[in-house]
């Protein structure tokens, strides 16, 4: 049994692209109005969630892995401006680490600690 919002877009925008999935504008999903309805991409939708405020991550308060605080120094700009909250410690470690082909979770758990609290105290490592 298809849900109401791809019943709706059917019949009233016209079939479904390939690899198109039914997006709602204001993210309400009972909110099944022609005019809230569109046909988008699934990492569309997922940008949806985001600019509606949505998207659980966005609202995450520690990593989850490495229980680091998800607060300013120790974010990544880059990818906070696009609504993702990413812990800069645990990605400064996941490059050192690559680099260096440590595999052991351990280790990169430390490593990252290091510049977790090197982060925290202001000073760039």
């Amino acid at each position: 049994m298809e849900n109401v919002h791809v019943l709706v877009a059917a019949a009233f925008i016209g079939p479904r692209p390939d690899g198109m999935v039914v997006c709602h504008y204001n993210d309400v999903k009972t909110d099944n109005r022609v005019e809230n309805l569109r046909y988008g991409t699934r990492s569309e939708n997922e940008a949806d969630k985001r600019r509606n405020g949505l998207d659980p991550k966005q609202h995450q308060l520690t990593g989850k892995r490495c229980g680091h605080l998800l607060v300013e120094p120790n974010l990544v700009l880059s990818k906070l401006k696009h609504g993702v909250r990413q812990c800069r410690a645990c990605a400064r470690a996941q490059g050192y680490c690559y680099y260096r082909n440590i595999q052991d979770w351990e280790v990169r758990l430390k490593v990252a600690d290091n510049y977790y609290e090197s982060i925290m105290k202001g000073v760039a490592a």
